[in-house]
This record gives C-alpha cells, structure tokens and sequence, in this order.
C-alpha cells in the first residue's frame, strides 16, 4: 500500500464520514536471499527517501523479532515500521 493509500484509509472519516473501512493494518515482511540482498537494500533506501518507512534486518536481527521463522537461505529482511503495523 502506498504512503498516500495508508494515510487516506487512516482519515477515512475526513472524506466518508462515520464509516468503518474495516481496515486492520498488519505491516509486511520481505526476505532475500543474497542474490536479491542489493535490490532489498537499495529499494529500502529508496522507500525511506519518499516516506515509505522500514528497517533493513539481518537474520540474528530476524531470529530476535520472529524466532519462528528459518533463517537458513535469508540473507536479508525488511519490514514496514510505518505506524509500528508490525511489531
């Protein structure tokens, strides 16, 4: 979802009114191999240049926030801190 789509659904009532969207943000999360890991890098820099905030994560970094996940092939992860939707 876009900056602008995020902030329009978040003031919904400025332009509908009373009414519920249903909208539940829950963030994402993206993993890279190390053939990937330089697009992940540069896409996150380019997305936190235009407002699109989120954090470069490492796997221990990975392991810390969602030890259930395997981390044996990631190289890399990103995930959206926009609002703190993934925590």
């Amino acid at each position: 979802m876009s900056v602008f789509g995020a902030e329009f659904i978040q003031n919904s009532t400025k332009y509908f009114g009373d009414v519920d969207l249903c909208f539940r943000p829950n963030g994402y999360l993206v993993l890279s191999s190390e053939k990937c890991a330089q697009t992940l890098q540069d896409n996150s820099k380019l997305q936190n240049e235009l407002g699109a905030r989120n954090e470069l994560l490492t796997p221990s970094q990975l392991i810390r926030k969602f030890p259930w996940i395997n981390t044996d092939d990631v190289a890399l992860g990103i995930r959206n801190i926009y609002h703190n939707y993934m925590t």
